[in-house]
C-alpha cells in the first residue's frame, strides 16, 4: 500500500510544488444536493467560476458513512492557468482506499465554454485529456485520494516534462 502511495506522490508532486493556493471548499453533499450539485459563489474573484458545481456520492447501501464527503482546492501556476484538485475525503484506517463503501462517483459541471479538462494521472504520471459530456465530466475516485486537474487550454501542464519526443 505504500509503494502505490509513494508512486502516486511522486506522479502528483512535481506539479503540485508548482502550484499556488488559491481556495478551497468542502462539499458535504446530502439527498437534496445530490438533486442539486452544490453551486460555487458565481461572484467569487478567487478561480474563474468555470467549475461551477460538484456533487459525490458513495455507494447507497452504505451504512454509517457520509455521502458526498469531497474537498476541492483551486491553485495557479506562475503563467496563471488554473487548476483544480478534487479530493474523496472519504477513508477507514483499516479497509483499503478502493473498498466500495470509500469509492464516490464524482460529478463536475461546467459552465459552457469549458469542452475539455486535463488530469494529471496518480498512477501513470501522464496528462490525459478528458472531453466533456454535456458540461459535465463524472468519474469515481477512491477514498483518501485526489485527482488534479486544469482546464484544456493547449497549455502545458506545470511540473510534468514532455515526454516521448515532446509528447505529453
Amino acid at each position: 500500500m505504500l509503494a502505490r502511495i509513494n508512486r502516486e506522490v511522486a506522479n502528483l508532486g512535481p506539479a503540485l510544488i508548482n502550484l499556488r493556493h488559491v481556495k478551497s471548499f468542502t462539499a458535504w453533499a446530502d439527498q437534496e444536493q445530490k438533486r442539486n450539485p452544490m453551486p460555487f459563489a458565481a461572484d467569487d474573484r478567487e478561480h474563474s467560476g468555470r467549475l461551477n458545481t460538484i456533487a459525490g456520492q458513495t455507494a447507497p447501501d452504505t451504512p454509517g458513512k457520509k455521502e458526498g464527503r469531497l474537498l476541492v482546492g483551486f491553485f495557479r501556476d506562475a503563467r496563471d492557468q488554473e487548476y483544480f484538485m478534487v479530493v474523496n475525503m472519504n477513508y477507514d484506517r483499516i479497509k483499503h482506499s478502493e473498498h466500495p463503501w470509500l469509492v464516490q462517483r464524482v460529478r463536475l459541471g461546467f459552465t459552457g465554454d469549458v469542452q475539455a479538462v486535463e488530469r494529471l494521472s496518480r498512477t501513470t504520471g501522464k496528462v490525459e485529456r478528458l472531453e466533456l459530456d454535456g458540461h459535465e465530466l463524472v468519474f469515481d475516485l477512491p477514498g483518501a485520494t485526489g485527482d488534479l486537474f486544469k482546464f484544456a487550454t493547449g497549455e502545458p501542464f506545470t511540473g510534468v516534462e514532455p515526454r516521448d519526443g515532446g509528447t505529453r
